[in-house]
């Protein structure tokens, strides 16, 4: 394997965090990353950051506290870094998102940053003044695979979720700064331990989101009763957010025969095999309406300071369970949502917001950003799997013990607790998966035909 990377070439390290929302975009990023004669590196993170990798670009999934660290180690080994930002597209405002999302210090030693669109490079430059000369309005491959051209690679997928499931309604849960893995605390205390809480006007702000939550967990909780009975004879997948405890989901559905709790895969396969997707303030709002897929906002209870208009403003809204089963009854029946001016009107608001919707693609407009960049070619390092190997152990401990002091007494082991959450996000990355995202991919675009796939070691792939 060795002797067929032996060849020079420019090399992309990226690291992969969620599995669930990021392989498949980031693995259709590596695939067009190949045809332009570049290397990519695809690894947990954990094995992204092993020294022995190529040297070349870096490119992260977000800049929060923390990072600067990181990224001067990977300077010094002599590459580049470049980022965009998962949780970019949806949040409060731009004060909110600063303190949680951006850590000056590392976006100052970025190469290049790539935003959602135009109102969050708004934020990041005029709001939040961060320098503009760095930054690129590209969109983001994970929304690239939502395009028409581009949404086949999830075909047997979702043919696969219709012969198990049947029709089926998808509420999909986004409620992890109180139901989160590590504890209805644990979202407050992170932020005071990393220093995202400067005031107190910014602590009860969090407080209050947790307790938004809370509140909001307990209407889910009920509208998940109602629509159980409601429709008895339907099937209904509740899939939490990565972040979230699973077992209080699973408790529910264990008292309702039709409920299932379903945490695998790509949410968009299941979207586009749902009849209904149900949200409140989740990007999964987002992803429907860009499939063309009908979208339930519910929202029995507001709160502007915690709301996100985007995912809101692009699904039909239920108050109420009364409305929220008679919109799901009109999906069942396949009856439309929205008419030809109401849809008109949520494209323009998405274009505010998302680059890439149409015409030129993330992975083309951040890919042309890298082409221009000053990187050597080099062979993979002859010793890149063996010290992959030899570091992956002393990775994970160096993690736990980065883990918030909050999150520790849930286990007599951190490393054990933190390593489960870990593996819930991701549970790993192997080469048969990416082969069998690459052959989608070369069916639904009819790409791709020279790009190979190699496993460096477990965790650890290359495309080329």
């Amino acid at each position: 394997m060795i002797d067929r990377l032996a060849t020079p070439r420019r090399w992309i390290v990226l690291p992969i965090e969620t599995k669930a929302r990021e392989f498949d975009a980031k693995a259709l990023f590596a695939f067009a990353a190949a045809e332009r004669g570049w290397g990519t590196i695809l690894g947990t993170m954990t094995q992204a950051h092993t020294p022995s990798l190529p040297r070349g670009i870096f490119l992260d999934n977000g800049i929060s506290n923390g990072r600067a660290e990181k990224y001067r180690a990977i300077r010094a080994r002599g590459s580049q870094i470049v980022s965009w930002c998962e949780e970019g597209l949806i949040y409060q405002d731009a004060a909110e998102y600063g303190r949680r999302k951006i850590e000056p210090a590392a976006y100052d030693l970025l190469d290049r940053f790539f935003a959602w669109g135009p109102s969050h490079a708004r934020d990041m430059v005029d709001a939040l003044g961060h320098d503009g000369r760095k930054l690129v309005v590209a969109g983001n491959p994970r929304f690239d695979v939502l395009r028409p051209e581009l949404r086949a690679i999830f075909a047997d997928r979702v043919d696969a979720l219709r012969q198990q499931y049947g029709r089926f309604i998808l509420i999909n849960t986004k409620l992890n700064r109180y139901n989160h893995y590590f504890g209805h605390d644990f979202f407050v205390k992170r932020m005071q331990g990393t220093g995202q809480l400067p005031t107190p006007e910014a602590e009860a702000l969090a407080k209050g989101d947790v307790a938004f939550q809370c509140e909001m967990m307990q209407e889910f909780v009920t509208a998940a009763r109602r629509l159980s009975e409601t429709f008895a004879e339907e099937t209904i997948v509740l899939r939490p957010h990565p972040s979230e405890d699973h077992a209080p989901w699973k408790a529910l559905a264990a008292d309702l025969g039709n409920v299932h709790v379903v945490f695998e895969g790509n949410v968009v396969a299941w979207i586009l095999a749902a009849a209904a997707t149900i949200h409140n303030n989740c990007t999964t709002g987002v992803e429907a309406y860009l499939v063309d897929k009908p979208s339930i906002a519910y929202r029995p209870i507001r709160d502007a300071r915690y709301d996100m208009r985007l995912p809101h403003a692009l699904s039909v809204e239920a108050d109420d369970l009364r409305t929220l089963c008679t919109l799901v009854r009109r999906c069942l029946e396949g009856e439309p949502l929205l008419d030809a001016d109401e849809a008109a009107a949520r494209k323009t608001v998405a274009r505010e917001y998302i680059a890439g919707i149409d015409e030129r693609t993330a992975c083309d407009t951040i890919m042309r950003a890298l082409d221009a960049m000053p990187v050597e070619p080099e062979p993979l390092p002859a010793d890149a799997i063996a010290r992959a190997d030899a570091n992956a152990d002393a990775g994970a401990d160096a993690a736990a013990r980065r883990l918030p002091a909050i999150a520790q007494p849930w286990d007599e082991s951190r490393t054990s607790r933190y390593q489960s959450y870990l593996h819930q996000k991701c549970d790993g990355l192997s080469a048969p998966e990416l082969l069998a995202c690459l052959a989608s991919a070369r069916r639904a675009t009819g790409r791709f035909a020279d790009v190979d796939v190699a496993a460096l070691r477990q965790d650890l792939l290359c495309v080329y």
